[in-house]
């Protein structure tokens, strides 16, 4: 095509002003000028979009695209983060609770001075280089008993993965401490493992729980306190 002839009406001949038909006729000439027109200006809506050896984004039409004629910008991948798939946390049957004794022993729901739940858990994951570091957070409250009153408890939180065979992978107990106010009879608490280090696999299991022994008095059988301003045991 020969940029320098452009113009006239379809094949050279003159429209007639008023014919639907010359309306049609010049409409299409003004879209076949427009398309023409872009070839000659080295926009580039060819196959490659522009001359020969140029990348997508340096084209004519990826200029168009991503808004600039400025050559793009090369993404430095060296502070980019593997995609890590974190482990589900779960919390065993039977460790979501841990009842403490006024003197020890509870042998029935009156010896119960305080009971600890655990009600949330969250967990964050890191690559490091064939392994991945693991963060997990268990939080809940303290709830005074028949027993309780003001003071300090303190109770024992268990962090383990294993694989899907059962194998433990790592397993660390922590004494966690909370505070209970007399005048409110319960208090929040939270602990965070950000120790743990095991191989990098897809078939691991976080376990988050209170290392218990066998108790007697289920946690259903225990009262909250009726005070409204108790505090949540958010994580």
């Amino acid at each position: 095509m020969d940029c320098n002839r452009m113009g006239g009406g379809a094949a050279g001949r003159p429209l007639r002003k008023g014919t639907m038909a010359g309306r049609k006729v010049a409409v299409a000439g003004i879209m076949v000028g427009a398309l023409a027109l872009g070839g000659c200006s080295g926009w580039g809506f060819g196959p490659n979009g522009g001359e020969a050896g140029d990348s997508p984004a340096e084209s004519g039409l990826g200029k168009f695209f991503r808004g600039t004629f400025a050559a793009p910008k090369q993404l430095d991948t060296s502070n980019m983060q593997p995609i890590t798939q974190c482990p589900p946390v779960s919390v065993r049957f039977g460790q979501q609770t841990y009842l403490v004794g006024a003197k020890g022993a509870i042998n029935n729901p009156q010896d119960v001075r305080y009971q600890v739940s655990l009600t949330d858990t969250a967990r964050e994951c890191t690559a490091a280089g064939d392994n991945v570091q693991i963060k997990v957070g268990g939080a809940g409250r303290v709830l005074s008993g028949p027993k309780g009153g003001g003071g300090t408890v303190t109770f024992p939180v268990k962090y383990q993965v294993a694989d899907s065979a059962g194998k433990m992978l790592y397993s660390k107990t922590f004494k966690v401490s909370a505070t209970v106010d007399p005048t409110i009879g319960a208090v929040a608490w939270a602990y965070v493992d950000d120790g743990i280090v095991v191989p990098a696999r897809t078939d691991l299991q976080i376990f988050v729980g209170f290392d218990v022994p066998a108790q007697k008095i289920p946690a259903a059988q225990m009262t909250p306190p009726s005070q409204d301003d108790s505090p949540d045991g958010g994580f």
